[in-house]
């Protein structure tokens, strides 16, 4: 039993894809151990190591800033810059942290970190209580409070050395001593201008303790200079008196005073000091190990993940690496069979196409091949068929060759009939078209005309519009204007209404000012009689009269005052009747405008309704004339179209006589194809090795139907009238 190619192609194939598919198979696997490798130490350890190697770096810079701060005599920048580490150390660590504790870990990883964070949490607390106790430090505002416990205690010193050198003074009565005088070359007076802090407490013991410094060494060299001058007794009263008190009461307490604060902050220092030596290094010792153990175990499980990769991945490139060397094998098995069995029953089959193709049909088909049931089997019949089609089909090239010649003779003789008919045609359409042009011509002339008149009226239209718009304007303006007069009206009205208010007042006014000049006057006659009985008092009524004399002299201004007043209201009633007279003037002026503005009105309304009928007239009038230029350019449009339809016929006729000449051509190159076929046909080898017999059958062709088509055409072209 044969198989087919079909079959046999598809079996190589499918066991070549079947090999591809396997190859792939290992490859695709291979590659998602690779992937998984990847994610495992891409992913989730790198991204822990990293984070956990930030949390380590992060508690390296707290554990330096926190030593920092242990470290006396730092300036104030620098302590706030270790505060500011440790701040920005931590918000760091929580970013890690949350990093790292997103990621999947092991069990032995989850046991440790369970440690760690107690661990961590303990340290932390240390930490912050080591803070605080630097808080307080910064608070106390000394750098440096041992050197600064030492320098206070020198002072105390200075100064107690120098009092019990006075008292040897006092007492011994021993000559004066060098120095002592100077508040600004002793400890204290150069130390003082040179210390800056903070605390307030300091800062007021500091000032206060200046003013009594001095004076401390002043008196030093007042008892000097007393007892260079053998006063003795007022030296020791001055000692005792003010120098005692002084350096006790004063000097001596704000130095401890402040020895107090520095000795406070030197009590904080070693309890921080022990706190970072003791609690804080331990919990700091157990962070950083348990820190270690977890990044060695992740390298660990990185560095395992690693190595079961690269073995697995060993393992199945070496299975693609075999699947790929056999499906090479099976490629070349399958390469040699199918070229065996295929190729060489094909290069028969084509070498007969090829004797074919050169005009030898005389050669038959390979008898094996025939009677193979494949599609090479099938092939070789097809061309077995093929060669006899052939042989058939040159038979009747050969008899439709003389039938070809003799119509290519008769289509020739037509093709001069077509030509003489097409010229008279073209004669014809050339008159038609003259007077079809010169038609279309007259109806643009009178449309040019149509349309001038259509524009005018459009114009008077449009005029007569805007006319009628100006009315109606003018007439609402009537109206606003009639509602303003009105509103004027009940205005003045109320104006005048209101003057007379004011006239009114104005003369209840004037009646108040006659009752203050009728008093006015009164006072000035008791003025009078007052400066009367002052003058027969004597000496008793001076001060009386006096007081008549500025009384009568106010009565004075009072009547003056009174007067003007009196005038001023005289000529606020004038002008309020003036005021009141215009009032009513413009009162009646508005009331006539009012009776006006109403026939104002009418008579715009009635010219409103002329000039709406003059524009509907026009209207109508522009109407009939589009109508009219309507039908003109209708009918230039028609002669338009019938210049064009004989235009186009004058080309058709070009185009048929143009035909005619190609037919005739043509004609002839089909007699020279002819005679060429009958040459090329006489070289073919038939079946059974004869040539082929070539005969030359009368010719067949029916011109009378285009010779009366061409006739019909030119009677038609004869109809049309030449004049319009």
């Amino acid at each position: 039993m044969q198989i087919g190619i079909r079959k046999k192609l598809i079996l190589s194939f499918l066991g070549i894809a079947l090999i591809g598919l396997i190859t792939g198979a290992f490859g695709y696997y291979g590659n998602t151990i690779g992937e998984k490798a990847i994610h495992e130490i891409g992913s989730v350890r790198l991204p822990g190591v990293d984070s956990l190697l930030t949390i380590e770096r992060e508690a390296e810079i707290i554990r330096g800033s926190l030593a920092t701060l242990s470290i006396a005599g730092l300036d104030e920048a620098t302590r706030a810059r270790q505060y500011t580490n440790i701040q920005e150390a931590r918000a760091r660590y929580h970013s890690a942290l949350a990093i790292y504790t997103s990621l999947p870990q092991t069990a032995e990883e989850a046991t440790l970190w369970k440690q760690f964070v107690p661990a961590w949490t303990a340290w932390q607390q240390a930490n912050d209580q080591y803070l605080e106790l630097n808080h307080h430090i910064d608070d106390n505002g000394i750098a440096d409070p041992e050197q600064l416990g030492r320098l206070f205690e020198q002072f105390i010193k200075d100064h107690y050395v120098l009092a019990q050198r006075i008292v040897e003074m006092l007492l011994l009565n021993s000559s004066s001593f060098d120095g002592g005088e100077d508040a600004t070359t002793c400890n204290l007076g150069q130390w003082m201008p040179t210390f800056t802090t903070t605390n307030p407490d300091l800062l007021t013991a500091l000032e206060r303790i200046k003013v009594h410094h001095v004076r401390f060494h002043e008196l030093v060299h007042e008892i000097k200079k007393l007892m260079s001058e053998g006063k003795r007794e007022e030296a020791v009263a001055l000692y005792q008196k003010d120098m005692i008190h002084l350096m006790q009461e004063n000097i001596f307490m704000y130095l401890k005073t402040m020895l107090y604060v520095a000795k406070d902050s030197i009590t904080l220092a070693e309890q921080g000091k022990e706190l970072l030596l003791g609690a804080s290094r331990q919990h700091q010792e157990s962070v950083l190990t348990l820190l270690e153990r977890i990044v060695h175990l992740n390298q660990n499980v990185a560095a395992e993940v690693s190595s079961q990769a690269n073995e697995q991945m060993t393992f199945y490139k070496l299975l693609t690496l075999i699947a790929v060397v056999s499906g090479m094998v099976l490629s070349i098995v399958f390469g040699v069979f199918s070229s065996h069995s295929i190729a060489r029953p094909l290069r028969r089959i084509a070498s007969h196409l090829q004797m074919m193709a050169q005009g030898d049909f005389s050669i038959e088909v390979h008898e094996k091949d025939c009677l193979r049931r494949d599609e090479i089997g099938d092939l070789s019949q097809a061309a077995e068929s093929l060669t006899g089609s052939m042989c058939a089909i040159i038979g009747n090239i050969n008899n439709g060759i003389g039938t070809l010649t003799a119509s290519s003779s008769g289509l020739a003789l037509v093709s001069d009939e077509l030509k003489s008919g097409v010229l008279h045609i073209s004669g014809r359409t050339i008159s038609v078209a003259a007077a079809a042009e010169e038609s279309s011509v007259n109806s643009n002339s009178v449309a040019a005309g149509m349309e001038l008149a259509t524009a005018n009226l459009a114009t008077v239209s449009t005029a007569t519009e805007q006319m009628s718009a100006t009315i109606l304007e003018i007439a609402g303006n009537a109206e606003q204007v009639r509602v303003i007069s009105d509103e004027a009206s009940r205005q003045a009205d109320g104006v005048t209404a209101m003057m007379r208010t004011l006239g009114a007042a104005a003369q209840q006014i004037g009646k108040v000012t006659e009752t203050i000049a009728a008093i006015s006057e009164q006072t000035n006659l008791l003025a009078l009689n007052a400066t009367i009985e002052a003058a027969r008092a004597g000496d008793a009524g001076r001060g009386f009269a006096v007081v008549a004399s500025e009384i009568k002299e106010l009565s004075r201004q009072t009547s003056v005052a009174t007067k003007d007043i009196r005038g001023r209201i005289d000529a606020i009633q004038s002008s309020t009747n003036m005021a009141i007279d215009d009032i009513d003037r413009i009162a009646g002026v508005i009331k006539t405008v009012n009776e006006i503005v109403p026939q104002m009105a009418a008579a715009i309304e009635e010219q409103s309704v002329v000039t709406r009928d003059v524009a509907l007239n026009i209207a109508h009038a522009t109407t009939g004339v589009a109508d009219s230029n309507e039908q003109v350019m209708q009918t230039a449009l028609v002669s338009a179209d019938i210049a064009g339809n004989i235009a186009t016929i004058s080309e058709t006729v070009s185009g048929i006589q143009t035909e005619s000449d190609l037919v005739q051509q043509s004609a002839t190159e089909m007699l020279t194809l002819a005679g060429q076929l009958k040459t090329m046909i006489a070289d073919f080898k038939m079946c059974k090795g004869k040539s082929v017999v070539l005969e030359d059958p009368e010719p067949n062709i029916d011109s009378f139907m285009i010779k009366n088509k061409t006739e019909k055409i030119t009677g038609f072209v004869d109809m049309v009238p030449v004049t319009t």
